[in-house]
């Protein structure tokens, strides 16, 4: 769920292919292994080492729930002592029982309450939807929310094996559609309310399908107080030197969005332990920090959250001066300051 690959097939937002010629991703790199009588489960961020060098990610594994291979990918469930059941994707941690619900929460409850009133919702991706979908029918002004993914064999995976989020997939106001998102996109202009797009943002000059021409028709599919969100991998990963991608997200969409903001999050499942959205409006001006229809303490605890509220809503979006120097620049530098973290 939380990286993302330029070579990437349309419609699988956020999973890696399996590299050509290759049996399987998952055992080249044999990431599951045993050690002192225990079973390991290795995320390496030798799949991305731009990313994040140096580094992996180690998992204990109780068993496997189950292993699959489809036409685009390697599928891993497995049962952990720390995170319950985890997703994997060609190698890579995509979602884990123990804190999805922090991402589904932020990425609904904080763009949809920063809306008027939001009926029409649209999630491009968001594995099988469902997690999103949950939330975001919560909300009693939201009448329809429609879920873009053309991998429909891993969506009925997940509702096999993942169910997680105990989501009615026959619930009236839910629609999928096993389609190309960009073909979606051009026959729903000016539809949408909200708009989620669950994968991070290639940068700038990325190819394939999720590039400028996405964003491009996702503010075209938008309504005239659309808002729009998208995944970032995080400040910790995303600011790093010497690309420093998520600076360079932020220019990108400036160009297409009169308002552009960043919100962070913790989830301990991802590598630095934290992930984010950008969040953007065709409006200008918008004051995303303050939601326009802001939760009552009984519509917390009725909904049952146990992450987004008022409190988080408004903290999210602070961040480390070094972030606001580069996300925020006032004019001061000709170009972006260096600072101590590299």
């Amino acid at each position: 769920m939380f990286k993302i690959d330029r070579n990437q097939g349309p419609g699988s937002p956020g999973r890696r292919r399996r590299a050509p010629n290759s049996e399987s991703a998952v055992d080249d790199v044999q990431q599951l292994h045993e050690e002192k009588g225990k079973k390991w489960f290795t995320e390496m961020n030798a799949v991305n080492p731009k990313l994040l060098p140096g580094m992996q990610t180690d998992v204990e594994v109780s068993d496997i729930i189950a292993k699959r291979k489809t036409d685009r990918h390697d599928f891993i469930l497995l049962n952990t002592t720390a995170f319950g059941k985890v997703l994997v994707f060609d190698g890579t941690i995509q979602i884990t029982q123990k804190d999805c619900w922090t991402y589904y929460e932020m990425s609904t409850h904080l763009p949809l309450t920063c809306h008027p009133n939001p009926r029409k919702v649209l999630i491009v991706g968001g594995l099988d939807g469902s997690g999103l979908a949950k939330e975001i029918l919560k909300h009693e002004s939201v009448e329809s929310v429609d879920h873009v993914e053309d991998d429909e064999e891993m969506v009925n995976l997940l509702k096999k094996h993942f169910h997680a989020s105990g989501f009615d997939y026959d619930n009236p106001k839910f629609k999928y559609h096993p389609v190309d998102a960009k073909k979606f996109l051009k026959l729903h202009q000016g539809e949408f309310d909200v708009i989620i797009s669950d994968f991070s943002v290639p940068p700038p000059n990325a190819d394939g399908l999720f590039g400028e021409s996405y964003f491009e028709l996702v503010k075209d599919a938008l309504k005239p107080d659309g808002i729009t969100i998208t995944l970032t991998s995080g400040i910790w990963v995303e600011m790093r030197r010497p690309t420093r991608i998520l600076t360079e997200k932020i220019r990108w969409l400036r160009n297409l969005f009169p308002s552009v903001d960043y919100y962070g999050f913790n989830i301990p499942s991802c590598a630095s332990g934290q992930g984010g959205n950008i969040i953007c409006s065709v409006t200008p001006e918008v004051d995303f920090r303050r939601p326009e229809r802001p939760l009552s303490e009984d519509q917390l605890a009725d909904w049952s959250l146990g992450y987004y509220n008022l409190d988080i809503h408004a903290a999210a979006f602070a961040l480390p001066q070094f972030v606001k120097n580069q996300l925020y620049p006032t004019g001061r530098h000709s170009d972006f300051a260096i600072y101590p973290y590299q």
